[in-house]
């Protein structure tokens, strides 16, 4: 696979290496966990609600800093099915950077070019493409709410989830869901920060769409 763009379009999201963060946006420089885990029957009803979610749309900002890039772009998610979800990320001038689409174990990657990538491991692509670490294996369930495999988590007071840790691949990622969009049923996260390392990613959520 030929990643020899990677400078390039690394260098057009560098664009925006200047933030001007929204309050509600910005990331945490140190994230406080809950002390409690429960497993109420509220937050099970909750979360058997969330499974039941296999067909929706969200979009909103992703933020990514760490020591050497800071960078803010759109994006766009569909999923389609638990094995079937297209990304869409899109600069400041609305254009589209980069096209994700994974159905069953085949990823594939549309560059600003045109470009194809074909491969199976979309964060493993994603790393060479752009050279950051976000972990998509694991975001179609943690974007709704769900721990998805994660041994420990922590709830609010609400009794959502709030925290949890997961470790893959030599990776320690911190996950907060910060707020949630109480206007929705079940409700859904608005705000989320993943942190691995001296990495953050904060996805700022303005839209969901469940569908049939």
């Amino acid at each position: 696979m030929n990643f020899s763009f990677r400078n390039t379009l690394l260098l057009k999201l560098l664009i925006l290496v200047y933030v001007p963060l929204m309050t509600a946006c910005s990331i945490n420089n140190k994230i406080q966990y809950s002390s409690i885990i429960t497993n109420s029957l509220q937050w099970k009803n909750h979360e058997k609600a969330i499974e039941n979610i296999t067909h929706y749309q969200t979009q909103g900002l992703v933020i990514y800093i760490s020591d050497s890039k800071k960078f803010y772009v759109r994006f766009k998610w569909h999923q389609i099915s638990p094995n079937h979800y297209h990304l869409s990320l899109i600069n400041v001038l609305g254009i589209t950077e980069l096209q994700i689409e994974k159905q069953g174990s085949t990823v594939k990657i549309i560059d600003n070019k045109g470009i194809h990538y074909i491969g199976n491991n979309a964060e493993k692509m994603i790393r060479g493409l752009i050279g950051i670490n976000i972990p998509l294996n694991n975001l179609s369930k943690w974007i709704l709410g769900l721990p998805d495999h994660c041994a420990q988590y922590y709830l609010n007071q609400d009794n959502r989830l709030e925290s949890f840790r997961y470790n893959h691949s030599n990776q320690h990622w911190k996950v907060y869901i910060e707020h949630y969009n109480n206007k929705m049923i079940p409700a859904l996260p608005s705000n989320i920060e993943f942190i691995e390392g001296n990495r953050h990613i904060k996805l700022c959520i303005d839209k969901w769409d469940i569908l049939k």
